[in-house]
């Protein structure tokens, strides 16, 4: 009796291979449908019909000895020992999506109980298989391989999509609710499935929804009545009519990546064939560069990359193509054998470390918000690019994959270096190609600015920064023993094109130029190179000739500026003799209210004046005596004192006047009133006659032109004058500005001064007008006066201006009289 023992499996290994292992229904799908591409199906097709999912193909289908010792034979993959159809698989040259032997566990994952029907050419009947999971979780300590599978072989045959073999998987007892947007969901998972160049397209995945079939059909004849005006739709619009038509349930799957992969964007395609890699590097259909190189990694054999760059217009164009935002559909795809490896280029999915190098790099670098792209992976060895059993966990890190990341990185690094140096700009400053700065960084933000809209690359080609970036990518390529260039672009590299240019760039660009062209011994830049010598040395002739040109015309200009001047000065000279004579004659027309000297007074006006003072003198004495005698019979009542005394004031003030205005007047004041200019003899009196009596303050009236023809009282005008310059000295003003301008149907005039202003504490300026208000030890009567004549006798008005009294405190009084 043999002492050997063996392990036993428990049917937990079910719950492990299965619903532990797949945790999202899309992929326990995505794994049934690669087996039916493994099994030869050219069709398959995935059915919803009540609470029910069919997945079937027109595949080989199973015989019952398949069944038996492969399809139930848990982990054993006759695709991995290759012993699966060897004969037929090299006849129609497909390889193998899978290869662990666990995929069939997906059925767990999607519904409780299976119905697996097959047949294959072997056989003249089809077999059944009936399957409920739950069998598999009674008891953890049931073996595995114990618990029975019910079986029936049935005469009738099944339908098969398109084929009279295949196989059928009918779920029920589903565990995920699928509603429309769940079989979407599924439908846009499966259409990023398969490499649309790897001969897999041939391989059809049809929907067949019938809850869905009404919808579908509104929306197709909604989204052609769209298209139908496809030009006059908003962008907005036209996104959401591809996004509704791809909304679309019922029908075959289109493959969205062979779309995306016709963007006119800048993109890298690098090729591994034999031991060479072939690279080719494009930006919006003109070819940048081509280089071929030896290969430099043993494990990969059938590999290649295609990377894009989607500026702002790229990704525009791609919403539009797509109906959703190219970051919300994916970036850098991998794909093997014509089927994807998941979850390279899901949403926010970093395998391939682009945005961790992003986040951790000095300069800038492409992550996979700026590119998509597919990396395709053609092998017959199952242990090189093998996935972990999660599914959605990507590859086993074997030596080959870590091949394929350096791969990768080399295209990425190649495409960045592009994308950065000449479409950015990045280094236009950092590495010193222009003389100054300032130039570097306005070329650099044309570039950026033209760049990021445009679906063509004229601005590139004609950007002189762009143009020496390329020129030392190309430097590099060149130096790099390693790599063949077998063209590029020679008019991205042509820096000597424009030689407005040499005035700009740093000389040693030219010295750069012309060893690329010598090294790789291009007769057309050699060519160029020698033009550009020549206009080089024409240029620098021309130069001295326009200098002495130059010169010449200075001397000349010099001079006719000189016989200018002195015209000028001449025609000048004449102008002022002119207008002096003009000014001249025009004061000797102009009324002349107020003379400059007394010399004139004549005996009767003095005589006048004489009088008028005694008048005034013993109105005063004899109000002065009457408040005596009425205070000294004890009869003296205060209204009565304040109406003697403002009588008293007023008679003064008429003292006080005449002997200014008399000394210097020549105007008759025996008349009670003249028909004259009142702004013109309150601009002569401001002027010509205060500043005597007032030479500690400066005063100025500007009359700007006004005239207002009125009949009035010297004398009285005079006063109001007197009363505001008065105000103003006790305000200890140094300066004292009256100015007329005109205002619709008004003469206004404005009368300010720089003094200490009107107290802020007072509640409501406009009080200053009250008869007998006052800050000071004065009467109280002068403002009060002055709103009496401008009201009763000019037919005016008076007021504070009150925003400057309340921002500044500054006294400012606005007369406003009629024309």
């Amino acid at each position: 009796m043999s002492n050997d023992w063996s392990f036993k499996v428990s049917s937990e290994l079910k719950n492990i291979l299965g619903r532990d292992l797949i945790t999202n229904s899309n992929i326990a799908v995505l794994e049934l449908v690669k087996n039916s591409y493994d099994a030869h199906a050219s069709e398959v097709k995935i059915s919803f019909l009540d609470n029910t999912l069919v997945i079937s193909d027109n595949g080989k289908g199973m015989s019952e000895e398949d069944v038996i010792n492969k399809w139930l034979f848990v982990a054993y993959s006759a695709k991995s020992d290759g012993t699966e159809d060897k004969n037929y698989r090299n006849t129609i040259k497909r390889k193998y999506a899978g290869a662990k032997g666990i995929g069939r566990l997906s059925c767990d994952r999607l519904g409780r109980f299976l119905t697996l029907t097959t047949k294959s050419n072997s056989d003249n009947h089809a077999i059944e298989l009936y399957i409920d999971w739950n069998d598999f979780e009674l008891n953890s300590k049931d073996e595995f391989n114990h618990i029975p599978v019910k079986h029936s072989v049935i005469s009738s045959s099944p339908y098969f999509p398109e084929g009279t073999t295949g196989t059928v998987l009918k779920f029920t007892g589903l565990h995920d609710k699928w509603d429309a947007t769940a079989i979407l969901r599924l439908k846009k998972s499966l259409e990023k499935l398969i490499n649309p160049f790897s001969g897999a397209d041939e391989f059809k995945i049809i929907f067949d929804v019938p809850s869905e079939i009404d919808h579908d059909k509104e929306k197709i004849e909604e989204c052609a009545q769209l298209k139908a005006m496809w030009d006059k739709l908003t962008p907005y619009k036209q996104r959401e009519t591809i996004n509704k038509e791809r909304s679309i349930i019922n029908g075959p799957l289109i493959n969205s990546i062979a779309e995306t992969l016709n963007l006119k964007t800048t993109r890298i395609d690098s090729t591994i064939k034999g031991n060479r890699i072939f690279t080719k590097l494009s930006d919006r259909g003109i070819t940048i560069y081509e280089i071929e190189e030896y290969d430099k990694y043993p494990l990969l054999e059938d590999v290649s990359i295609s990377l894009f760059y989607l500026n702002q217009q790229a990704k525009y164009n791609f919403s539009i193509l797509m109906g959703t935002p190219p970051v919300n559909y994916g970036s850098v795809f991998l794909f093997r054998n014509g089927f994807r490896i998941m979850p390279y280029g899901e949403f926010r999915d970093d395998s391939w470390g682009l945005d961790q190098r992003v986040q951790q790099g000095y300069n800038r670098a492409l992550g996979t918000r700026q590119i998509l792209g597919r990396v395709d992976v053609e092998t017959e060895d199952k242990e090189a690019f093998k996935e972990v059993s999660s599914r959605d966990g990507g590859l086993i890190k074997t030596p080959s994959y870590q091949q394929l990341l350096e791969y990768f990185n080399s295209i990425h690094r190649r495409l960045e270096r592009y994308v950065v140096g000449v479409l950015w700009g990045e280094a236009f400053l950092r590495k010193d190609y222009f003389q100054k700065k300032e130039i570097a960084l306005d070329i650099r933000n044309k570039l950026q600015g033209a760049e990021k809209d445009s679906d063509n690359m004229e601005h590139v080609l004609t950007n002189i920064g762009s143009k020496i970036d390329f020129l030392q990518l190309v430097k590099s390529l060149v130096n790099d023993e390693s790599i063949n260039l077998l063209s590029y672009n020679e008019d991205l590299a042509n820096i000597v094109s424009d030689v407005d240019d040499t005035e700009i760039i740093q000389g040693h660009m030219i010295d750069d130029f012309r060893k690329i062209a010598n090294k790789t011994n291009d007769a057309k830049l050699l060519q160029n190179l020698s033009d550009f010598e020549k206009q080089i040395d024409e240029l620098r002739r021309q130069k001295v000739e326009a200098e002495k040109r130059a010169k010449e015309e200075r001397e000349r200009a010099i001079e006719a500026a000189k016989k200018a001047a002195e015209e000028r000065k001449k025609r000048q000279a004449e102008e002022a003799k002119r207008k002096k004579a003009e000014e001249e004659l025009e004061q000797k027309t102009k009324q002349n209210l107020f003379l400059q000297s007394v010399g004139s007074l004549d005996l009767d006006r003095i005589l006048k004046f004489h009088h008028d003072i005694r008048i005034h003198s013993s109105t005063i004495s004899n109000t002065i005596s009457r408040i005596l005698k009425l205070l000294h019979k004890g009869t003296l009542k205060l209204e009565n004192l304040e109406s003697q005394i403002e009588r008293i004031g007023r008679a003064n003030d008429k003292v006080m006047s005449i002997a200014q205005f008399a000394t210097k007047a020549n105007f008759s004041v025996a008349a009670d009133s003249i028909e004259a200019d009142l702004v013109e003899y309150i601009y002569q009196y401001v002027n010509d006659v205060l500043p005597e009596f007032y030479d500690d303050c400066k005063l100025n009236c500007q009359p700007n032109g006004c005239s207002k023809i009125m009949s009035f009282k010297p004398l009285e005008v005079s006063l109001i004058i007197d009363n505001l310059l008065s105000n103003a000295i006790k305000a200890h003003a140094t300066s004292f500005d009256l100015v007329f301008h005109d205002a619709d149907a008004k003469i206004v005039m404005t009368i300010s001064d720089n003094g200490r202003g009107i107290d802020k504490s007072i509640p409501n300026p406009e009080s200053v007008f009250e008869k007998g208000f006052t800050t000071t030890n004065g009467s109280g009567l002068g403002l009060y006066n002055i709103e009496t004549y401008v009201r009763n006798q000019l037919g005016g008005s008076i007021n504070l201006d009150k925003d400057l009294i309340e921002t500044t405190g500054k006294f400012v009084l606005i007369i406003s009289i009629p024309k």
